[in-house]
């Protein structure tokens, strides 16, 4: 069997996560989706820094879940390189702070600035 599963959790205590790409671009993310031609659904979690100061009132928390679109990161017949593997980072980064409230978006807060070279979408 030919399957990848991978999981990224992104959380911190007291504050939104801002979105960077040193997190994703340091674990080689867009190398093994590459490699592996493993299908990446982007989803994005809002509401969960409130959820630790409403428990302790027993205040409901709403907590939202946003699924995107699947998609690969894929390279042709490209030589991929660091700088291929930056950018599929960053389009891959685009694909998740779509999904996200603006003020979470971080570095990818512009998404005019979103390009799709390495992105195929699943049909």
């Amino acid at each position: 069997m030919n399957e990848v599963h991978a999981a990224v959790i992104l959380e911190r205590d007291d504050e939104p996560l801002r979105l960077t790409r040193n997190f994703l671009l340091q674990r080689g993310f867009a190398f093994v989706a590459s490699r592996a031609h493993a299908p990446i659904v982007p989803v994005a979690i809002s509401g969960t820094p409130q959820f630790k100061y409403n428990w302790k009132k027993l205040k409901r928390t709403t907590v939202t879940y946003r699924f995107g679109q699947p998609f690969y990161l894929e390279a042709g017949d490209e030589r991929i390189t660091s700088e291929t593997l930056k950018q599929m980072t960053d389009e891959a980064m685009y694909q998740l702070a779509s999904l996200l409230p603006p003020e979470q978006r971080g570095i990818y807060s512009d998404l005019a600035k979103a390009t799709t070279k390495y992105v195929r979408f699943a049909r």
